[in-house]
């Protein structure tokens, strides 16, 4: 028995939790902190049963959504994520939304995408200072170099400091940046994650766009940069070979 959500081939449901497991640990927590959050309960409150069938439903359903939120960006004038030049930061294998699209994936959970094309994912921690963005080395956490992309993407970041400073990206008109909040519209955080969602467009100056919407049951959110401005900062990274 398979499963197909856009592209991935994920064999049973058995087969995600022996992805899950060969995470590493702080990848399956901040999974399964997502979950709780989404149901409402406090983590530490509560023992996970790593069986638990709302987990695994929970973990698919997002998949699905993941897709359903690449067709809200490509409706919303955020299309243009779909980009070579674009790097996907922050996310793990089962809640990346790029696997299979041009974006490069920067990620801090090692082994989490031995299954995929490995030239398109950079293993690293990921950092924004002075305006800059860089890559940290994950085992002693120092800079390693800044990074040779123009738009940075992320989507339900895990904490509010996943995007701490990209306001700064933005701001500096050096880059574009796309920050995305989806769900279920019953889940228990949608208050809060449009709460973080609108406390970071508020950074944002007037060359930042953002847009909601609902399909069904789902509701989707993203913030991030004007097209207009993307084509110029794609036209100066052209024309200086970067």
């Amino acid at each position: 028995m398979s499963h197909k959500f856009g592209g991935w081939q994920l064999i049973s449901i058995y087969g995600i939790f022996c992805l899950v497991i060969i995470m590493k640990k702080n990848n399956f927590e901040v999974l399964s902190r997502e979950f709780f959050s989404a149901i409402g309960i406090v983590p530490h409150m509560y023992r996970y049963d790593i069986s638990s069938y709302e987990f695994e439903r929970f973990i698919l359903e997002r998949m699905q959504i993941g897709k359903k939120y690449c067709t809200f960006l490509d409706n919303t004038g955020f299309g243009y994520f779909d980009n070579k030049k674009t790097a996907e930061v922050g996310k793990g294998s089962l809640d990346s939304v790029v696997k299979h699209l041009k974006p490069t994936i920067i990620t801090p959970f090692k082994d989490n995408f031995y299954l995929e094309d490995n030239d398109k994912v950079i293993v690293s921690n990921f950092t924004v200072y002075a305006e800059e963005p860089y890559l940290i080395d994950l085992d002693n956490q120092l800079l390693i170099r800044e990074c040779p992309f123009d738009i940075y993407m992320t989507q339900n970041p895990y904490y509010p400091d996943n995007i701490k400073y990209w306001e700064d990206l933005h701001n500096s008109k050096k880059y574009g940046i796309i920050v995305g909040f989806y769900g279920k519209n019953y889940d228990k955080d949608k208050k809060n994650k449009l709460e973080l969602a609108t406390s970071f467009a508020s950074r944002l100056d007037s060359d930042a766009m953002q847009s909601y919407d609902t399909d069904g049951e789902c509701y989707f959110f993203a913030v991030g940069t004007k097209p207009s401005e993307i084509k110029k900062i794609l036209s100066r990274s052209y024309s200086t070979g970067a």
